[in-house]
């Protein structure tokens, strides 16, 4: 993928922003401008809040968005704190069909920030599937047709 304007910064408790970084690039390929920040018992909150100031502070506000695991946790706050000098694009609850989404749309031509938090939550809403009822679903469907 070519060098997109829109960094995306993932912020999680313990390795799982590295995971999903990792999981991303093993189904979509090498991505560039991304970046993973790991809370650790190592690591304390204000830690994760320099490395977060450093992202905003190299690439700007306007051109990142923060994607975190939880929604209050200590990702989500030390992302939140940053919004009492910037304006973030910020979405929590992050899962690799909403973080894939953002990495396919921020590729499009003429991409916005809020266009690519935007799509990452449509794409949530259809990313919580219960399997047992869509196999019933399926199966009482195929009932049907045989019926015809």
């Amino acid at each position: 993928m070519s060098e997109t304007g829109i960094r995306i910064v993932l912020a999680s408790h313990g390795p799982q922003a590295q995971g999903m970084l990792e999981t991303v690039q093993m189904l979509l390929g090498p991505q560039e401008n991304m970046a993973a920040h790991c809370l650790s018992p190592e690591k304390s909150k204000d830690d994760l809040v320099a490395e977060l100031q450093e992202e905003v502070a190299q690439y700007g506000a306007e051109n990142i968005v923060f994607m975190t695991d939880l929604l209050y946790g200590t990702p989500f706050n030390s992302v939140t704190e940053l919004t009492r000098d910037h304006e973030i694009y910020h979405i929590t609850g992050v899962n690799t069909i909403t973080l894939m989404t953002a990495v396919m749309e921020r590729g499009d031509e003429g991409a916005t920030p809020a266009g690519v938090c935007e799509a990452a939550m449509e794409a949530a809403a259809s990313s919580i599937v219960d399997v047992r009822r869509m196999l019933a679903e399926i199966a009482d469907d195929d009932d049907d047709e045989d019926d015809l």
